[in-house]
C-alpha cells in the first residue's frame, strides 16, 4: 500500500537564494503531483512576511465570523472562505509570486499559468454554538472538468498547520478518479463537489486519508481534483491558509482577480504568471475584499467556465452587444450556472432556470424556448422575485447562447438594445 503521506522537498539555501529547486527537486515536485496530486515544499516563505500577514488576517476573521450565518464559510461556520487584504501594505511577492510555487505549476501546466483566484480557508476556534466540525471529503473540482491535470492550487499557512489546528484532511492519489460520477451536490451549492461515501470507502482500504503536520513557511502545491477536507480546528488559534490557483494557459478561464493600484508595480514586475487583474483604488479595495458574496466569480461568464463549460467561453465575448449562436440547451446551464455562484439567487433559479429546463420545455427550438423564458421572468418581477435589473442579467444570460430575439410582448429590457452586456460591468 502506498504512503498516506505526502512528499515534502526541504530546498538547499541555495535553492532557496535563488528561488529555484534543483533538477532533481522538480524532478521529485513533479513526480509527486503526477503520483499523489500534491506535495509540499518547506522553507518556501519567510516567516516575517507570514506573521504580519497573519495579523491582519486574524483580525478579519474574527470580523467575518461575528456575521453568523452571513460569514462566508465552507460548509460549516467553524471554515470561513476569507479573502485576504489586496492591497501594497499586505502584497509580498513570497508569498503571492512565490518563485517556486511558480516554477512547479510553469513545470507541470505550461508557461505562464493564469492566476485568477486569490482566497484563503480558516478553520477557527471553536465555540459553544459552534464546534469543531469537519467538512464533507470533496473535491474543489465540482464541474465537468478535464482527466488530465489543469490547475493547481497553491496553499500557503500562515502559521504551522497540525492535526489538532485543523491541517487539511488528503486523499492522496484521488486527483485521477474525480470526476462528476463520484460526486454530489450541485456545482453553486455551498455543499458541492461531496465525494460519495461508498465511493469513500473503497479508496480508503486502497489508500486512507491523512492530517500532515505542515510546517510554518511551507507552501502546499495540490491538484485541483484532489479529494480533501478541512477538519475542525480544536485550539484556541486561528489558523489561516492561502489558496491561489494557478490553470494551465490553454484553460479557458475568464475569471479576473482584484487588487490595488499600489500592488500593479510589483505585480508588473513578475513573468511567471499571467495574472488578468481588475485594477481598483485601495479604498475600493479595501472597502469590497471582506464582502464578497461566497463563491462569487468575477462574472457570470466566469461561473460559466467553472461550472463545466469552457469551451463555451470562446463563443462569448463578455463585451459583446450582440449575441452568439448556441443550442437553447446551454441557455440553461449558463444561467443556473450564473445565479448559482451567488447563493443570494438560490431563489431564482426556479424562477428562471425552470422555464427552461423544466417539463422538457427545451425543444431545440431557440425561439419559442426563449419566449417561455421571457415571460417567466416577466412574472417573477411583477411578484417581486427578482428585481428588473437582476432579470435583464438573466435574460441576457439566457437569450445571448440562444441567439434569437423573441417574439412581441410585454417583456423586461431586450438585452438586444443595451449598449453594452450587462456581464460585462
Amino acid at each position: 500500500m502506498a504512503s498516506s503521506y505526502p512528499t515534502s522537498i526541504c530546498p538547499s539555501a541555495a535553492e532557496i537564494t535563488n528561488g529555484q529547486l534543483t533538477p532533481q527537486n522538480l524532478e521529485i515536485a513533479i513526480r509527486s503531483l503526477y503520483h499523489d496530486g500534491l506535495v509540499v515544499v518547506e522553507n518556501a516563505v519567510p516567516h516575517a512576511v507570514l506573521d504580519r500577514l497573519n495579523e491582519k488576517m486574524v483580525q478579519d476573521a474574527y470580523t467575518l465570523q461575528s456575521r453568523k450565518d452571513n460569514s462566508p464559510y465552507n460548509y460549516n461556520r467553524g471554515n470561513i472562505q476569507q479573502d485576504p487584504p489586496p492591497v501594497k501594505d499586505y502584497f509580498d511577492p513570497d508569498i503571492y509570486l512565490n518563485p517556486i510555487a511558480m516554477q512547479i505549476t510553469n513545470t507541470a501546466l505550461g508557461p505562464r499559468p493564469k492566476w485568477t483566484f486569490c482566497s484563503g480557508n480558516t478553520a477557527m476556534p471553536p465555540t459553544a454554538d459552534c464546534p469543531p466540525t469537519s467538512q464533507p471529503v470533496h473535491s474543489d473540482a465540482d464541474f465537468d472538468h478535464p482527466t488530465h491535470p489543469f490547475a493547481y492550487v497553491v496553499n500557503v499557512p500562515l502559521i504551522e498547520m497540525t492535526p489538532e489546528n485543523g491541517s487539511t484532511e488528503i486523499w492522496l492519489g484521488t486527483h485521477i478518479d474525480s470526476g462528476l460520477h463520484v460526486q454530489e451536490g450541485m456545482h453553486g451549492d455551498r455543499a458541492s463537489g461531496r465525494i460519495k461515501l461508498d465511493k469513500l470507502e473503497k479508496r480508503r482500504a486502497i489508500r486512507p486519508p491523512c492530517q500532515p503536520v505542515v510546517p510554518k513557511g511551507a507552501i502546499v502545491v495540490r491538484d485541483l481534483r484532489l479529494w480533501h477536507a478541512g477538519v475542525g480546528n480544536k485550539t484556541d488559534q486561528v489558523r489561516v491558509m492561502l489558496a491561489m490557483i494557478h490553470f494551465a494557459p490553454w484553460y479557458r478561464n475568464p475569471m479576473r482577480l482584484e487588487f490595488s493600484e499600489s500592488v500593479r508595480p510589483i505585480m508588473e514586475k513578475q513573468d511567471g504568471l499571467e495574472v488578468p487583474v481588475d485594477w481598483v483604488t485601495d479604498e475600493e479595495a479595501m472597502s469590497r475584499y471582506l464582502n464578497r458574496a461566497f463563491g462569487v466569480l468575477a462574472t457570470p461568464v466566469a461561473a460559466v467556465a467553472m461550472a463545466g463549460c469552457p469551451a463555451l467561453v470562446d463563443m462569448i465575448d463578455p463585451n459583446a452587444t450582440t449575441p452568439p449562436a448556441t443550442p437553447p440547451a446551454i441557455a440553461a446551464v449558463f444561467v443556473e450556472a450564473a445565479i448559482g455562484e451567488d447563493e443570494s439567487f438560490v431563489e431564482e433559479v426556479d424562477a428562471v432556470v425552470c422555464a427552461v429546463v423544466a417539463d422538457n420545455e427545451v425543444d431545440n427550438d431557440a425561439e419559442s424556448d426563449v419566449v417561455v423564458l421571457i415571460d417567466d421572468v416577466d412574472g417573477a418581477v411583477g411578484e417581486d422575485i427578482v428585481s428588473e435589473e437582476e432579470a435583464t442579467k438573466w435574460q441576457w444570460a439566457v437569450i445571448c447562447p440562444c441567439g434569437k430575439t423573441t417574439s412581441s410582448g410585454a417583456q423586461p429590457t431586450n438585452p438586444f438594445e443595451l449598449t453594452s452586456n450587462p456581464f460585462a460591468s
